[in-house]
């Protein structure tokens, strides 16, 4: 195995993107479809979809045999979701090569002004979107033939050297993306309804992506830090400014410019990836048995992180404080509109 070879080819490849009709999910779309794969894209509204294939189809790689397909579907409903399968075999795939799970959206503010309707809307949208389609395809990616290379006379080294991939033959990688945020490392006032959720993903990257390794399929988690998008300019108009200063004043990247540091992820190998140099100094400070990018590095920051961490948080807490007494306490009677949740529902912040 190329030590440098390019892990995530994607010409004359097929994915699923979910959440992909604005937002991550559109910029991640149009720049695998320009680098010459073809598309199943998902998110929940019909006429959207249509544009966004329209929008994709632009950015065509020159001499490839591409398409673009879409499905309107609820991923919160695995009923709904399930409408992948017989989509698939309309269109004669066998197996997909890559998804993408990008379906998300934040809607921050006090925990104690929010619904149950809130709580649960942010675990649905968040995290079983993700998890059903996961589940609905991970048997279409697969590697069939994987158990066939193993023997049950091999050794501990012949097991390590199946676990690294190292052998005379590299086996075709299928790859799994689920896009997290940095609050799953560190998450605070305001994000009682995304962060929980976040986290929630990394969990389940991690366990998936021990199983599934000996089948040949990658799991990759993404970190993104802030970026531009439909959801984010909603995602500002509810949050509080004790959020805001927590979370501090760093300008958001293009989501054009999220989604090429994440395919150049890929194309690296990484299992975790982040979009900012915060998210990693972060993931870094609580290292624990993650997957690493610049261990050694990774090491001395987590010692820096286990002697400041705690001092950061308390300083966060005065700054909490103040706000408290500037607002006059957190509860206020303020509601946000189930439309406007309805409306950033497929972008990913």
């Amino acid at each position: 195995m190329a030590l440098f070879s390019n892990k995530f080819e994607v010409k004359g490849k097929l994915g699923v993107i979910s959440g992909a009709s604005q937002g991550l999910g559109l910029a991640l779309a149009k720049q695998l479809y320009s680098q010459g794969a073809s598309l199943i894209i998902i998110s929940r509204d019909d006429n959207k979809l249509k544009s966004a294939c329209e929008s994709i189809r632009k950015n065509a790689c020159e001499g490839m045999k591409q398409f673009v397909e879409y499905m309107a579907a609820d991923l919160r409903d695995y009923k709904s979701s399930s409408a992948i399968l017989p989509l698939l075999g309309k269109l004669g795939i066998e197996k997909i090569d890559f998804l993408f799970c990008c379906a998300g959206s934040a809607h921050p503010r006090y925990f104690l002004n929010m619904t149950h309707e809130d709580l649960e809307f942010g675990l649905q949208t968040n995290y079983i979107t993700c998890v059903n389609l996961v589940h609905l395809l991970v048997k279409r990616m697969i590697d069939t033939n994987a158990l066939e290379s193993c023997s049950k006379q091999d050794s501990a080294i012949d097991d390590f050297k199946k676990a690294f991939r190292i052998g005379a033959k590299e086996p075709q990688i299928r790859h799994i993306v689920l896009v997290s945020s940095v609050v799953a490392f560190y998450n605070f006032i305001g994000y009682a309804e995304y962060g929980p959720s976040k986290a929630a993903i990394k969990s389940f990257g991690d366990s998936i992506r021990q199983e599934l390794r000996p089948y040949n399929v990658d799991v990759h988690v993404v970190f993104p830090g802030n970026f531009s998008s439909e959801g984010y300019a909603v995602e500002n108009k509810t949050k509080p400014e004790a959020c805001k200063v927590i979370e501090g004043s760093s300008k958001p990247i293009s989501v054009d410019k999220c989604a090429g540091i994440i395919i150049k992820g890929l194309q690296h190998g990484y299992m975790y990836i982040f979009t900012d140099f915060i998210g990693w100094v972060l993931e870094s400070f609580s290292l624990g048995l993650d997957p690493r990018q610049w261990g050694i590095v990774q090491v001395f920051l987590a010692l820096i992180g286990a002697i400041i961490g705690g001092i950061v948080d308390q300083i966060h807490q005065v700054y909490i404080q103040g706000y408290f007494r500037k607002e006059g306490g957190f509860i206020t009677d303020e509601k946000v509109s189930k439309e406007k949740a309805d409306d950033t529902e497929d972008a990913e912040n």
